[in-house]
């Protein structure tokens, strides 16, 4: 207690005198009013849907699954929607509480499934192709590029769900592997009419600026960590990393 009295007298230990403050509630509530402004509620509280958090999602023609990592369990539903599923892995994303997938059926549609009340919904393409590739932006924007040896680049605004056109790439492409990174288009394994290209292609959305970046090989297989690199595996087992970001 002597020692805890001692150093309660020293320079940096001396207690804080007590006073009074004056708060100016007007100001207060104009503060709190800017705070809360600078947000924006994505989702309303009731569509959240935390029973599905860190579920993969499997899709089928005639049916789908979750997969819950936290379980180990599958949880196979009924697809209650016709149309074919096959080869859309890569013009299938998540976005908002809802799966998009693009360029279903022989009449091109597009398909939303909601998360929320466990529904399909089909709706109209344009300019709709088979084996596009889509990319989420993580705000509003999904970018269609590509398909059936096409050169378009689109966007579909998942706010107002209209389509617009971007521009397009210099070749036609099929099928490719696509993210966006700093509001760039970073496009790999690109398969054209004759063969597929040992090399990525960036495509800049406030220039229009496409690049070609030379690759040491036929791309195998990759995955994106959600942050800045592409981990990719090339025929005959060797693997590199690309940093994607804005040069």
């Amino acid at each position: 207690m002597q020692q805890i009295n001692t150093c309660s007298r020293t320079a940096d230990y001396q207690m804080t005198r007590a006073c009074d403050v004056g708060i100016d509630q007007n100001t207060l509530d104009h503060i709190r009013e800017q705070v809360q402004s600078c947000f924006t509620l994505m989702e309303m509280a009731e569509k959240f849907t935390h029973d599905l958090d860190h579920h993969i999602m499997y899709i089928e023609s005639d049916n789908y699954s979750f997969f819950s990592p936290m379980t180990n369990t599958w949880t196979r539903i009924e697809k209650d929607i016709d149309g074919s599923f096959s080869d859309l892995h890569k013009a299938t994303v998540y976005a908002r509480g809802n799966v998009y997938i693009f360029g279903v059926g022989d009449d091109q549609k597009y398909l939303r499934f909601s998360l929320a009340d466990r529904q399909w919904h089909c709706h109209d393409m344009i300019d709709g192709m088979y084996h596009m590739s889509a990319a989420y932006d993580g705000d509003k924007h999904i970018y269609l590029i590509g398909g059936t040896f096409g050169a378009k680049v689109s966007m579909f605004d998942i706010e107002t769900q209209q389509f617009h056109s971007v521009g397009e790439l210099d070749h036609p492409i099929f099928e490719p592997f696509t993210l966006v990174h700093s509001n760039i288009l970073f496009i790999f394994n690109c398969l054209t009419t004759n063969e597929y290209l040992n090399k990525y292609i960036t495509f800049d959305l406030d220039t229009f600026e496409e690049i070609n970046y030379d690759l040491p090989g036929r791309i195998d297989s990759l995955v994106y960590d959600g942050h800045d690199k592409v981990y990719i595996l090339f025929e005959g087992g060797k693997g590199r990393f690309i940093k994607v970001r804005r040069q």
